[in-house]
């Protein structure tokens, strides 16, 4: 989703400079990224297949 939200700011800008707004929420992008990397999934048991 990340992604998607930095393709989508990239592609409106254009080839010109990157707006100091846009350049915040760029990074505020890539920290939220980041930190649900450093996140560990919660494993459920699955039942047994017979």
């Amino acid at each position: 989703m990340n992604a998607l939200r930095l393709e989508a700011m990239k592609r409106a800008r254009g080839s010109g400079p990157i707006p100091p707004d846009a350049l915040i929420l760029q990074a505020e992008i890539t920290a939220e990224a980041r930190r649900l990397n450093q996140e560990r999934p919660t494993w459920n048991e699955l039942p047994e297949v017979f």
